[in-house]
């Protein structure tokens, strides 16, 4: 089973009301590691990423460290941004002013929806409330 957080938009005309968001370990980070965070529109963690990216470059040169050494180093720093990818992911949500509702569980995405939706609902105004508490 997968574990979710769900955020919810503060701006409900914005046509994206909701965002469930996995939690561990986010694979695409790892291979793009600076296309993944452009596509998901979080500018302050790609500007983050190529000052840690030059700042590598810069020590590892100074350093005169050989090129295996900064290739480990780099594929540490790496993995450890793909670990931590989906969490600044969150960060970046909760900076623009998006609301943690919950956790959702699921094999898939589709099926930690359905379990969040078999619990709670949507009103007109776009609040998300427990099902018992929609009239």
């Amino acid at each position: 089973m997968r574990l979710y957080t769900v955020h919810q938009n503060p701006d409900p005309l914005s046509g994206n009301d909701l965002v469930f968001l996995k939690e561990g370990f986010c694979w695409p980070a790892l291979f793009f590691p600076l296309l993944w965070p452009l596509w998901h529109r979080l500018w302050l963690v790609t500007l983050l990423v190529l000052v840690a990216s030059g700042v590598i470059d810069a020590v590892t040169m100074e350093l005169d460290w050989p090129e295996t050494m900064v290739g480990v180093l780099t594929l540490a720093l790496v993995v450890l941004y793909a670990a931590e990818a989906n969490d600044l992911r969150r960060w970046t949500l909760r900076r623009g002013g998006w609301r943690e509702l919950g956790v959702a569980s699921g094999r898939t995405l589709a099926d930690a929806e359905q379990r969040f939706f078999t619990i709670h609902a949507v009103t007109p105004t776009g609040a998300v409330v427990p099902r018992g508490a929609v009239a």
